[in-house]
């Protein structure tokens, strides 16, 4: 009998340390110091044609920075984004592959094609050598370090809330996954008043970590408000439904059960690569379970009156075949994936 009570005595103690031990999923925030030293260049490159609706929020920041740097507005490296660098917004990701700001030395473990095709030139070295200047100049790392207690300000109420709301607990609990290890990385943009987008080659495209570059979004750019210094998770409600989405599907399901990406050329530009037909194939996925996570968890109905919206369509039709799904219900969140994918595959 005493033998026994060890046992399971030492199965407990056991079991807590692997809840000690075990890495537990997270989602954090940073303002990246090469996506802010790529986004000022660019922004003050191209302000005087970007549109006022593009134009960064009004804030202190943002006239700290305007002010630091009107001195440095004929430099090479602006004149050179200006004329060669295209506006996609994932221009300041490269800054999450610089490994030295100081030379601008670049990952060597990326794609090298990858990046050239975000800065939109094949000189790299020319790109290396007018940021590396410009850097160093502009003194950027003392800008920086001057505005890390308003970084983490900005930062502090979405961070709050997100614990508040258990946001990745719910979602995982949707998708009944009971991995560990996941990370959700947002890279904040306070100077982005455009878009958020992912960040897929980020640490060298772990499966595990889905990454993305978040703006500080304002209906008027122009107009200086107490919301436009601090972000609130109300609007970005959508953004992360859909992103964390790709941690509990894409890289579980998708490969296992998409088959011959060709069968879905049909449904798309005939000059898609197989990789972009497959990315499309999981964002009318996506998509949808978006909508319904944002209903379930915030009860917002934007996306679901969308698709109520819609005439028939392969995306209604898996919104509402994953409007049916139950967390511990009778069928798995897998069984609708895989149904979901034959939605697609016979055009709805």
């Amino acid at each position: 009998m005493l033998l026994f009570i060890v046992l399971i005595a030492s199965c407990k103690q056991k079991d807590k340390e692997r809840k000690i031990t075990s890495n537990p999923n997270k989602i954090t925030f940073e303002v990246n110091e090469g996506t802010e030293f790529l986004l000022t260049a660019f922004n003050l490159a191209v302000e005087k044609e970007m549109s006022d609706e593009y134009k960064p929020c009004e804030t202190s920041y943002v006239k700290r920075l305007n002010d630091y740097f009107a001195e440095y507005k004929e430099h090479p490296f602006l004149k050179y984004i200006f004329d060669e660098v295209n506006s996609g917004t994932d221009f300041s990701s490269v800054g999450l592959v610089i490994t030295n700001l100081e030379t601008m030395e670049l990952n060597s473990d990326i794609d090298i094609e990858l990046i050239k095709r975000k800065i939109y030139t094949n000189d790299i070295n020319n790109f290396r050598k007018l940021a590396a200047d410009f850097y160093r100049v502009t003194k950027f790392n003392s800008f920086f370090k001057s505005n890390k207690e308003y970084y983490a300000t900005s930062n502090s109420k979405i961070k709050r809330q997100v614990e508040a709301e258990n946001l990745l607990g719910k979602i995982q609990e949707f998708y009944q996954d009971d991995r560990d290890g996941l990370e959700f990385k947002v890279f904040v943009e306070l100077t982005n008043n455009s878009e958020s987008q992912a960040v897929d080659f980020y640490d060298n495209y772990n499966p595990n970590i889905r990454a993305i570059t978040l703006g500080n979004f304002c209906d008027l750019s122009s107009e200086s408000k107490p919301q436009n210094e601090v972000l609130d998770i109300e609007n970005y409600q959508g953004v992360f439904c859909h992103e964390i989405s790709h941690l509990y599907t894409t890289s579980i399901f998708l490969d296992k059960y998409i088959g011959d990406v060709e069968d879905f050329r049909v449904l798309f530009d005939d000059k898609l690569t197989k990789l972009q037909i497959k990315d499309r194939v999981d964002h009318m996925i996506i998509r949808p379970l978006q909508a319904v996570l944002t209903k379930r968890i915030f009860n917002d109905l934007a996306g679901s009156n969308f698709y109520k919206k819609q005439p028939n369509s392969i995306e209604k039709n898996i919104y509402l075949l994953f409007s049916e799904y139950k967390p511990n219900g009778n069928k798995t969140f897998e069984s609708y994936y895989k149904e979901a994918i034959k939605i697609i595959r016979n055009k709805g």
